[in-house]
């Protein structure tokens, strides 16, 4: 364990955070941003980014620089902390239902399902963390564990803070990851049965994006609902044994011991804490990698940089050959503008 918090974390983080900056450039330049699954992946990766962000701050003080003991970081990381933990799999469940009521109930789907209803959800569940983590993170306090100092819970709030770190385990891994496990079960057989029918009829849409006209309905949210479902495999596979472990940790305390309390299940708990980080840097790739939509986007970005880097060269050329007639680089710019 010692290993990953020294190696393994900073490159998480260094990782984490390009990748998911460059997934929220992608997705809202491409077509797919009026859509609003494509919105809940954003806000997925928000919340990645801050989950990053507050395990670089935990690596950082425990590298030896006491940033507990500045201002108000211990609060600070305890709210962050909590608050990331919090949005990433309610983010994720809203995504589910968003595949699922398009699976199920298309045309009331496309009436509930809009942009700004989900710009509502998203900001409410937002708010609901900070209201309720702020207010947790004053419970807590640096104690100083050798020369490092730690974020612990102050004496007194240690019972209320057991308590409310138990409801966290239902609230924020259990509840949320088994609704993730029913709606996935639901939606693939959907998803299968309703592209072997649009296959058969080849449904189109007349309210269909002008950019997206050439493209049958079905297939864009076909190509969509694709990319979410191997977003929330992604997010079960690195993040069950975690909830597993945890889980089983929370009963032996509250009840009964369901195996034996040791340093092996602690431990173990403490490395598949890392399945949600590496999720994390693998976000990027679980969303562009099976979208057909977003992959031609990157390569529209991509040739756009090229002529725009083409063209500057050129440019920078005719100034440097202004007083040469002999040269013709007005050809390598006409070229350019072609690309």
């Amino acid at each position: 364990i010692q290993l990953l918090q020294l190696y393994y974390t900073p490159v998480l983080v260094t990782l984490g955070l390009l990748t998911n900056a460059l997934l929220l450039t992608i997705i809202s330049t491409s077509p797919l941003w009026k859509r609003s699954t494509i919105h809940f992946i954003a806000a997925m990766s928000s919340a990645d980014i801050l989950l990053l962000i507050n395990l670089s701050l935990i690596w950082i003080n425990n590298m030896g620089i006491p940033i507990y003991t500045v201002g108000a970081m211990c609060h600070f990381t305890s709210f962050l902390g909590h608050m990331s933990n919090f949005l990433l799999p309610w983010y994720t469940v809203c995504l589910a239902l968003d595949i699922c009521l398009h699976q199920c109930c298309f045309q009331t789907a496309r009436k509930i399902c809009t942009i700004i209803k989900t710009k509502v959800l998203i900001i409410i569940v937002c708010v609901c963390s900070i209201a309720v983590f702020l207010n947790l993170s004053l419970l807590v306090s640096v104690v100083h564990i050798g020369n490092i100092p730690l974020c612990a819970p102050v004496n007194i709030f240690v019972p209320t803070l057991k308590l409310l770190d138990n409801i966290d385990v239902f609230l924020n891994r259990l509840l949320p990851y088994c609704l993730l496990i029913t709606l996935l079960i639901y939606y693939v057989p959907a998803s299968c049965c309703r592209k072997r029918l649009n296959s058969e009829t080849h449904i189109t849409s007349d309210t269909t994006e002008i950019h997206l006209q050439s493209v049958p309905e079905y297939e864009i949210v076909g190509d969509v609902g694709k990319t979410s479902c191997v977003v929330i495999i992604l997010t079960l596979i690195c993040n069950l044994p975690s909830v597993v472990l945890r889980s089983i940790h929370t009963i032996n305390v509250l009840y009964y011991p369901l195996v034996p309390i040791d340093m092996s299940l602690l431990l173990w708990q403490q490395i598949s804490e890392y399945g949600n980080y590496t999720r994390s840097c693998l976000l990027l790739f679980s969303v562009v990698l099976p979208s057909k939509i977003i992959k031609e986007h990157i390569i529209a970005l991509l040739k756009k940089c090229r002529k725009k880097a083409l063209l500057k060269k050129c440019r920078n050329q005719q100034r440097q050959d202004e007083s040469e007639p002999d040269n013709s680089p007005g050809l390598e710019c006409d070229t350019a503008e072609q690309v």
